[in-house]
């Protein structure tokens, strides 16, 4: 069993209105979708994240051995969101029935970033994650941000890094803006977020794709 100490950039990308999404519509058509943007999500993922597991309609991925600059965080969570919502707008063509259309057009996508130590265990040869952070991480995606649509990072994350202004695939500058959660058990956790739903955002979907 490997259960050695290693630090870890921990990304979560959520997708959020399924909910809705699977009470209007038939579950094979809500799972396919669901299945479609997910294997989409983790296609246009950078060769060093790796997928510790899939729990609904979010991925966790993680990375061991270097600290992701903000920038490179950035830069993937601008190109998942353009190519989620490209994808999204070719399955919304396909459907036909108004309700199921509706619901989907409501569905979006946040990113939860996180860093700090984690250790790997071997359970059936299956390398799982665990750790503080990783806990840490899930319990941001319930918070106070008034938004589907935005990047969240930790400051444990943002420590000794500038946060960016804006990237070359995206329409507007970048505004962050502080925030702070206290949750039971594991205390506050501080954060800087930008949110993705701007007024250029139909524009940055149809820029080319990265």
């Amino acid at each position: 069993m490997n259960n050695m100490q290693k630090s870890a950039t921990i990304l979560i990308p959520d997708i959020s209105g399924f909910t809705e999404l699977f009470s209007k519509t038939e579950l094979e058509f809500s799972t396919g979708i669901l299945c479609e943007l997910l294997n989409e999500l983790i296609r246009v993922a950078d060769d060093d994240f790796r997928v510790a597991e899939i729990e609904g309609d979010a991925i966790l991925f993680y990375i061991t051995g270097k600290k992701l600059s903000i920038d490179e965080l950035v830069r993937y969570c601008l190109r998942a969101y353009i190519h989620f919502h490209k994808y999204l707008i070719k399955v919304i063509a396909r459907v036909e029935d108004a309700a199921a259309r509706e619901a989907a057009e409501q569905l979006d996508i946040k990113f939860i970033a996180h860093y700090g130590p984690i250790a790997e265990i071997n359970i059936s040869n299956f390398f799982k994650p665990v750790g503080l952070p990783l806990i840490q991480a899930h319990y941001l995606l319930k918070n106070s941000i008034e938004s589907d649509a935005y990047i969240l990072i930790t400051e444990e994350f943002a420590d000794g890094q500038e946060l960016p202004e804006g990237e070359a695939s995206w329409p507007e500058s970048l505004q962050w803006r502080k925030g702070s959660e206290e949750y039971p058990v594991i205390g506050t956790i501080n954060y800087y977020y930008t949110l993705l739903e701007t007024s250029e955002t139909t524009r940055a979907v149809n820029v080319s794709k990265a």
